[in-house]
């Protein structure tokens, strides 16, 4: 797991911005999002988070063309995950979205905060980004990929993040507000 994400970067954006409304792409098995939620509820009783990831429908092609190295997400447990939260939290809604972002991702969102870790093909980034561009926040995961610098540079806003970055891996932050 990924503890300097929740530690270091998404857990002091939560507290500074308190986001009401999250997306992510790359749900996986829910935990990010969990921990987002979690944290954004200190905030407001009412959050919406919107996940989108293949789940149970990759394969070692799909893991191949998105570069994904953390295998593959199921949809029961990030489901029982949430619905978890739900029953603690009335006010809480959520949504999970199985299958490609350029498939179930077409109708932009504008977030409180965008977490973008799903595919980390350049196009895949791209369309990505261009679903949540108009976000508060935008957090780019895997920046030491090259094709998701590539991404941000073709998109254009590749001076326009700050970075975050431990042995392993790096982050992109895009703040818009």
């Amino acid at each position: 797991m990924k503890n300097y994400i929740f530690i270091q970067t998404l857990g002091p954006l939560i507290d500074r911005f308190h986001p009401r409304v999250l997306v992510e792409t790359g749900t996986h098995r829910g935990r990010s999002g969990c921990y987002m939620v979690q944290q954004a509820l200190q905030y407001h009783p009412d959050v919406e988070y919107h996940g989108f990831d293949l789940f149970d429908s990759a394969t070692e092609e799909t893991d191949q063309a998105e570069i994904n190295g953390k295998g593959h997400g199921c949809y029961e447990i990030a489901q029982a995950r949430f619905a978890a939260i739900g029953l603690a939290y009335p006010g809480f809604r959520f949504e999970l979205h199985r299958g490609f972002t350029t498939e179930t991702f077409r109708k932009p969102i504008r977030a409180d905060l965008a977490y973008i870790d799903g595919g980390h093909s350049t196009a895949t980034v791209m369309h990505d980004y261009s679903m949540v561009r108009e976000s508060a926040i935008i957090v780019f995961d895997d920046y030491q990929m090259d094709s998701v610098k590539q991404a941000l540079r073709e998109v254009g806003i590749a001076d326009r993040i700050e970075t975050f970055q431990n042995k392993k891996t790096a982050q992109a932050i895009l703040i818009n507000q």
